[in-house]
């Protein structure tokens, strides 16, 4: 038996190497199809032979036998041109380059006609076989095919399931969508499953083309693991903003929406230091709900489900980036910018989506991300004389008393801030800033001090044009802790107030001392936390939630508003007013399920939304 049609081979190898080594791969890629194709014809011989059979042990009998025939195959192969063999020597020439290379090889191929002889010695037996090989040059190829999870994540109906491909030889691909093998989908890089897809399962079929080229042949389909779920599992903020969810106008007369979140990283939501790795950090909630396969996409719908002009994410994996965020909103018309963590180890960081609607597309010059320890430890220290040097003073003389504070600062602490430098359609500037500032509760002292590198570094970003800007993040603090650095301008010597205590936190922390309650009877120095305060060039700061929420963070024993959205009032490029703010739900609402996260909030964190009004002045 041989094959009834040609075969088609596609190789794609470093055309400068001896053709001798290109026959060696056609003849283990031709033992790899022969064997199939034995395999294949010895099966539908016994399965014929099977279904002549009508008792149940000759059907046993036909399956032995079936096992039996697997082939084990051994091939040599000779090249024809034009019937006449072709001979590739090892020996190399007077330059020491090989007789025929492979680029001269399949060019001979590509314009005559080429047929391989293979012997084959199958299970002992020897037989000569003549087969003519299609060869075709570089032809349209898939070489990455990439999804969220790898097909493996949880499907919902209503989120969107986004390919990206990566090909070669090619201008692009075509990707149709299945549901139980029926098209629901042609030629689009994503899909969003609806109601009638439940419990169906979804596959792709992706097709390689260029012009003059349709990709036949050199198509590959994909199949996700998981059926489409009935439900989308209920969301308590999607619930109480139903009036956020409407369509919205991304013009540049109308309001600009301003969204901030911290989503909780999957790497820092098992696992607390030291403790087994399968133990999760959020005890009241289950493994599955946590799981990342089911809470990315629950995320991802409530972010898309606002409409927002400007999204600023903290707290995002750079996987969860990369194979679903980025693709994803690129697809709904967002330019995205990450950044990772300066620390050793950590592979989550922030994140900023703006429309493109409402927004030109920034270049890269324009998105830059500093690290915070830097803009205190170096630009800081380095100011020229003014007023910026002259407010930084305080901090610099308490660095003199206090090495080791700024060694911690200087060595242990990796958090960033992102700065978007972006120009409406019509061409008016607006800064959008993004962070997530230190996290331990016994260190107001250095987050105060991360909000004055970063005011700085805004004033610096603003320019000569002095650009408005909008600033969003995760403080790990109440906007009248360290927040009070921007809607003060200034704050006092030894801060204290309710459970912030300044004084005490540069006194009692050190880096490697667990959280616990602080004394000052174990402090280990008596130094003061200086008054701080901003340059009257700075603009004033207002808040996106005049009315501070009852809360933006939810744990066992802990509530409090952690999140902000603070932006320049006026300047003079622009006014910026606080039109409304998305409502937050009610600490009774939270704790059906316990704590946050749970079933009913995919994040620790609550999202926050303000509606702006943006007026450019007139020039």
């Amino acid at each position: 038996a041989t094959p009834e049609e040609p075969l088609t081979l596609t190789m794609m190898r470093n055309r400068k190497e001896p053709a001798t080594q290109c026959l060696k791969r056609l003849e283990l890629s031709l033992t790899k199809k022969l064997k199939t194709f034995f395999h294949d014809h010895r099966q539908r011989e016994m399965s014929s032979s099977s279904t002549s059979s009508s008792s149940s042990s000759q059907n046993g009998s036909s399956k032995q036998a079936r096992k039996k025939a697997m082939p084990s195959l051994q091939t040599s192969i000779s090249c024809y041109l034009e019937g006449k063999p072709i001979e590739l020597e090892e020996e190399e020439n007077a330059s020491g380059e090989s007789t025929m290379t492979t680029e001269e090889f399949w060019t001979l191929a590509l314009s005559k006609s080429l047929k391989i002889c293979v012997r084959v010695n199958n299970n002992g037996s020897k037989k000569d076989m003549t087969i003519p090989l299609v060869v075709e040059c570089n032809p349209p190829t898939l070489i990455g095919v990439s999804t969220f999870e790898k097909f493996r994540a949880r499907n919902f109906p209503g989120i969107p399931l986004v390919i990206e491909v990566e090909t070669a030889y090619a201008t692009s691909a075509i990707v149709d969508w299945y549901a139980d093998k029926k098209l629901v989908c042609h030629d689009s890089l994503f899909y969003t499953p609806t109601l009638e897809d439940a419990h169906k399962s979804l596959g792709v079929l992706i097709t390689p083309v260029r012009p003059g080229h349709d990709g036949k042949g050199f198509e590959e389909a994909y199949q996700f693991s998981e059926p489409v779920e009935d439900t989308l599992p209920e969301n308590t903020m999607l619930e109480i903003r139903p009036e956020w969810q409407l369509p919205r106008d991304h013009s540049p007369n109308s309001e600009l929406r301003i969204m901030s979140y911290n989503i909780l990283a999957d790497q820092n939501a098992y696992a607390p230091y030291g403790s087994p790795q399968d133990t999760p950090f959020f005890p009241w909630v289950s493994t599955e709900t946590l799981n990342r396969s089911r809470r990315m996409p629950l995320l991802l719908h409530e972010i898309l489900s606002y409409n927002a002009d400007v999204v600023c994410l903290q707290e995002v994996d750079e996987l969860v980036y990369e194979t679903l965020l980025r693709p994803t909103m690129n697809c709904f018309n967002y330019q995205s910018y990450y950044s990772v963590k300066c620390s050793e180890g950590t592979r989550e960081g922030c994140a900023i989506f703006f429309s493109l609607a409402r927004f030109q597309r920034a270049e890269e010059e324009d998105l830059k991300t500093f690290g915070i320890s830097d803009l205190i430890c170096s630009t800081i220290p380095n100011l020229k004389e003014g007023e910026w040097k002259k407010c930084a003073e305080p901090i610099l003389e308490l660095f003199a008393k206090r090495p080791d504070l700024l060694a911690t600062i200087e060595n242990k602490l990796g958090h960033v801030v992102q700065v978007a430098h972006l120009r409406d359609v019509n061409g008016n500037p607006l800064l959008i800033a993004n962070t997530h500032l230190f996290y331990h509760p016994n260190a107001a002292h250095i987050r105060v001090m991360q909000c004055f590198a970063i005011a700085h570094q805004l004033s610096v970003e603003q320019g000569d044009e002095q650009a408005p800007f909008i600033f969003c993040g995760d403080f790990n603090s109440e906007l009248w802790n360290c927040g009070a650095i921007f809607v003060n301008r200034k704050t006092p010597k030894n801060f204290s107030m309710k459970y912030a205590d300044w004084r005490k936190d540069l006194n009692c922390f050190l880096w490697d001392k667990e959280i616990e309650e602080e004394s000052e009877d174990n402090a280990l120095f008596d130094d003061d936390f200086p008054a701080l305060c901003l340059p009257e060039s700075f603009p004033e700061i207002v808040s996106g939630y005049p009315e501070p929420p009852e809360m933006t963070h939810y744990v066992i024993g802990f509530k409090a508003v952690l999140d902000h959205i603070l932006m320049s009032s006026s300047t003079p490029q622009a006014s910026l007013n606080v039109v409304r703010q998305a409502p937050v739900p009610s600490l009774e609402k939270v704790v059906r399920d316990v704590a946050m996260p749970s079933i009913k909030f995919p994040s620790d964190h609550m999202s926050i939304l303000s509606d702006i009004q943006w007026t450019p002045s007139t020039p």
